[in-house]
């Protein structure tokens, strides 16, 4: 399903007296996902301006396996711990952006200006 379709889902669970968290999940998931690409790029400018030409290309590319792995891992247990209702919807779906987001921020706040 779509948004769209399962914003309307739940609002008509809702009405009926039903528990629409883990459809909740989903549609904001539908939302945050796209961001993924975005708060990927923001990390990882800190690590390219930082290594130079220095560091060699196996560590970048070993750093950018971890980090996609790490935000993978993160992503999916708050998406599990939002299905299971032990974390609300919204905050499940977007709290790996938000980590990851804030990192990229501080790794950017530390960076020296050459």
């Amino acid at each position: 399903m779509g948004f769209r379709e399962l914003r309307e889902y739940v609002g008509r669970l809702r009405n009926e007296g039903y528990d629409p968290i883990r459809f909740a999940v989903d549609m904001h998931s539908k939302l945050s996902y796209p961001f993924t690409s975005l708060i990927m790029a923001f990390l990882g400018i800190p690590f390219a301006l930082k290594g130079g030409r220095s560091s060699g290309m196996a560590f970048g590319v070993g750093i950018s396996v971890l980090v996609g792995f790490g935000y993978w891992l993160i992503m999916s247990l708050g998406l599990s711990l939002g299905r299971a209702e032990a974390l609300p919807p919204l905050l499940s779906a977007w709290g790996a952006n938000i980590v990851f987001g804030l990192a990229g921020i501080l790794m950017m706040m530390k960076m020296e200006g050459d």
